[in-house]
């Protein structure tokens, strides 16, 4: 299944999106390819769903993403060493300039911006 998407919303909470397009080519859009929408309708189309089926099963998304949302705000931060887990498939091997992810060479811990870590 291939989905030609579009973002509706700026890059950031900086930038709205409107200063280099207008909000009614946003509309447009959302109107006539919003992928989501044009998925919906081939799944009516060819009778795979009713639009009961599809707003139960839009309900149950919206309760689990709801459930997510809230077990992520009540967990602690988890630790740095956590940052780069589940990224790869395997493990990289590969060093960059002399340490891992986590070590600059001297082994110090570092955070994401370089600086030396307060964890021990």
């Amino acid at each position: 299944m291939e989905l030609d998407t579009y973002r509706y919303y700026g890059h950031s909470m900086s930038d709205p999106g409107t200063s280099y397009r207008g909000r009614e080519d946003v509309q447009t859009v959302r109107k006539r390819r919003d992928p989501i929408q044009s998925c919906k309708a081939r799944i009516l189309e060819n009778d795979l769903a009713t639009e009961d089926e599809l707003k139960k099963i839009d309900k149950e998304i919206r309760t689990h993403v709801a459930e997510a949302k809230d077990f992520a705000l009540s967990s602690p931060e988890p630790p740095l060493q956590e940052l780069y887990s589940d990224i790869y498939y395997k493990e990289p091997t590969f060093k960059v300039r002399g340490g891992d992810v986590f070590t600059y060479g001297d082994s110090t811990p570092r955070t994401s911006t370089g600086l030396k870590s307060r964890a021990k």
